[in-house]
């Protein structure tokens, strides 16, 4: 039963098209009403072209804000990195004073 109603469908759908592309193709205003839709559908596709164009450009700015700010924290991380880094070299040399240093003479 379903199969004969997808039938009955897809030749009604079927039926419908050809009568659309006959009188598209046959009438003085079918043709008159393709050239409309032919210039509607490329203007629509200029647009979508224009628009993937603004996208991609749009991505390509943000790609490269993001590029900047990432390494404007890795600057800054490095820096800090380095602070830390003589900090820890400066303390070590204390300790070494501190620790292996009697009577002011150095431990072997």
């Amino acid at each position: 039963m379903n199969n004969n109603k997808g039938f009955w469908l897809g030749l009604f759908i079927g039926g419908l098209l050809v009568t659309i592309l006959l009188f598209l193709a046959t009438t003085k205003e079918g043709k008159k009403l393709a050239e409309k839709l032919m210039a509607k559908i490329d203007d629509l596709v200029s647009d979508l072209e224009n628009n993937v164009e603004e996208v991609k450009e749009k991505a390509l700015e943000i790609k490269e804000d993001l590029s900047e700010k990432g390494l404007e924290k890795l600057d800054t991380a490095l820096t800090k990195l380095e602070e830390v880094q003589e900090q820890a070299r400066e303390t070590t040399q204390n300790l070494r004073h501190r620790f292996f240093v009697k009577n002011g003479k150095k431990l072997a």
